[in-house]
């Protein structure tokens, strides 16, 4: 098992729950973090922050998560934080520091289609490769 390609390289199928995509949003940004407007972040895609609708916690599965309703919300908030992106460098190489070896060629060629740095940015953020986990 060791010695199979397929463990080092597992397929991305999951999307991330909505508290993982705004850590990751955070993170690939360098944006500070501002609790309330995380919190309603959170609330807005579905995930009150340590509230969970029921005792088994949050779902797992993109059923949970894709809605279009949260998917909406990702939209605005990649968009938000892309908006707010002065000092990096071009969305491109945005996208490859980010997304690494993830970086499909029909990402790279949307991000390279956009009409404006902060469409490229947003394009990034709402990737494939950066929704999944």
């Amino acid at each position: 098992m060791i010695e199979s390609e397929e463990a080092w390289a597992p397929a991305l199928t999951k999307i991330r729950s909505p508290l993982e995509f705004t850590i990751a949003l955070l993170r690939a940004t360098g944006e500070k973090p501002k609790p309330q407007a995380i919190v309603g972040a959170l609330n807005a895609m579905g995930q009150p922050f340590w509230n969970p609708a029921g005792p088994n916690g949050f779902p797992d599965t993109v059923d949970g998560w894709g809605s279009s309703e949260g998917l909406g919300t990702r939209i605005d908030l990649a968009s938000l934080f892309a908006h707010g992106m002065h000092s990096h460098s071009e969305p491109n190489q945005f996208a490859a520091e980010i997304l690494g070896p993830l970086l499909s060629p029909e990402t790279k060629r949307a991000i390279s289609r956009a009409e404006t740095p902060a469409q490229g940015y947003s394009i990034a953020l709402l990737s494939p490769e950066f929704q999944r986990r």
